[in-house]
């Protein structure tokens, strides 16, 4: 039997209510909560406790395998995309009108901050009009401080709040949908996005464990030299003192550039502007299984395939720059072995 899913309970909710002719002030009264609350929950926004799990399913005739999936913490995503439903888009003109306004007037009468989305109730009511009914809506939520150092957009500055993030794996070219899920510990989870076109939601091993690469304790943060922290005029002019070097004593193939396959079109650019300005003639991404030289037709470039499966090819190399994302486990390995060598040392950079 194939387990239910949130778009199934939904489903079998919203079949439920119609068949019985409930409202959904009907429903809410019944398990004694809000309406805007009970249909939240209903659609999948909101976890319900378990008391109130029970009695929806008890009060729609619903299995109890349903009620185990209302409790489920949800992963509360939404199209990005302007809404063309008529009265979902009158609420995204009030913001998008009114927004600066409210943001203004929160800062005025409570001080720089937001308010919350969950500490938070909502209502929606009827008013008699002469003119014509009127729909009131009242939110009232709590209102939470900016921590200075913290971020009010994430969970940093409040810490009830999961907040998942609709990104892009940054390994292979195949740019699979992630879903990034940050903890109120501090922890992050990921999952495949069921949403995008490249993986619907599916994920292989290495994007599966990306929450477990954000850790600092082994990221270098700030420059070094000789293991002792320094400024980055000083670290830069060693770093071009020592291509210079090695250039004018060996010549241009004594260094080559190590570049990951995932970086960005900027990250390129730069990278080889870098090369062109220190006459490098070797830039090299890495595959799976292999690496490809790049061909720079203006600085006599060469191309060509090497297999970096074999750490001892570049055991005799004097210089070796690894600018990458993501390091994966074929560059650990490689650089591993160099860093066995008495003159180099490597170590991960933050720039992920």
């Amino acid at each position: 039997m194939t387990a239910l899913t949130r778009e199934d309970v939904t489903s079998m909710i919203l079949s439920a209510k119609r068949q019985a002719g409930l409202t959904w002030e009907g429903i809410a009264e019944a398990i004694g909560m809000s309406p805007v609350w009970t249909h939240s929950a209903a659609m999948g926004m909101n976890a319900m406790p378990e008391d109130k799990a029970k009695a929806i399913t008890e009060t729609l005739g619903l299995p109890q395998e349903a009620a185990l999936v209302l409790q489920e913490s949800p992963t509360k995503i939404w199209s990005q995309t302007v809404p063309t439903d008529p009265c979902i888009y009158r609420l995204y003109e009030i913001v998008g009108v009114y927004g600066p306004t409210i943001k203004a007037l929160i800062h005025e009468k409570f001080g720089d901050g937001i308010m919350s989305a969950i500490d938070f109730d909502m209502s929606v009511t009827r008013v008699e009009n002469p003119k014509g009914d009127r729909v009131k809506i009242e939110m009232s939520g709590k209102y939470l401080a900016t921590t200075p150092g913290k971020s009010t957009t994430g969970i940093d500055g409040m810490t009830e709040q999961e907040k998942t993030i609709r990104t892009t794996c940054p390994y292979c070219g195949v740019g699979c949908g992630v879903l990034a899920t940050r903890h109120p510990d501090g922890t992050v989870t990921v999952a495949g996005d069921p949403k995008h076109p490249s993986n619907f939601g599916r994920l292989c091993s290495k994007g599966s464990a990306l929450g477990e690469t954000l850790s600092l304790d082994d990221r270098l943060l700030y420059p070094e030299i000789d293991g002792e922290r320094a400024n980055w005029n000083d670290a830069l002019d060693l770093v071009a003192r020592n291509f210079q070097d090695a250039i004018r004593e060996h010549g241009p193939d004594s260094v080559a550039f190590y570049v990951s396959g995932q970086i960005l079109t900027e990250d390129y650019y730069v990278a080889n502007k870098l090369m062109k300005g220190s006459s490098v003639r070797r830039i090299s991404t890495p595959i799976p299984a292999f690496a490809w030289h790049l061909r720079l037709p203006d600085t006599g470039g060469h191309s060509a395939r090497t297999r970096f499966r074999e750490p001892m090819k570049i055991l005799n190399w004097q210089t070796l720059l690894c600018w990458s994302a993501p390091i994966s486990p074929g560059v650990i390995r490689s650089c591993s072995s160099v860093s066995k060598r008495p003159r180099l040392q490597t170590r991960r950079c933050g720039w992920s």
